[in-house]
């Protein structure tokens, strides 16, 4: 999935998406492990895999981001972590459209 994904991206920019990629995956084994010892259970330690998993689920997140919505590569970077953890949680995630979000208002 990741090579297939990955030919949509600029080549001056795979290596950036390919870290924010392990950066995401790493930042979510890192969640579970702070909310097992919230729920005070001994955290799983991560397979080969479960990582191959969250891998191919930011990957699927990426490509519909990039292609369904339009996304620049540092905004698809910025929301990934959420898109992966609400779908770890079974939790819907709607991204927004590319062209939501905030805006400066008009003057006069």
């Amino acid at each position: 999935m990741s090579a297939h994904v990955l030919d949509m991206v600029d080549v001056s920019r795979r290596r950036e998406v390919e870290e924010g990629v392990i950066r995401i995956v790493r930042r979510s084994f890192a969640v579970d492990v702070v909310r097992a010892q919230h729920a005070r259970i001994r955290p799983t330690p991560p397979t080969r895999d479960e990582v191959r998993r969250r891998t191919n689920i930011v990957y699927s997140w990426l490509a519909t981001m990039r292609n369904d919505l339009g996304y620049s590569i540092s905004r698809c970077l910025d929301v990934l972590g959420d898109a992966l953890r609400a779908s770890l949680d079974g939790i819907d995630y709607e991204p927004a459209s590319a062209d939501s979000g905030w805006t400066p208002a008009k003057e006069g």
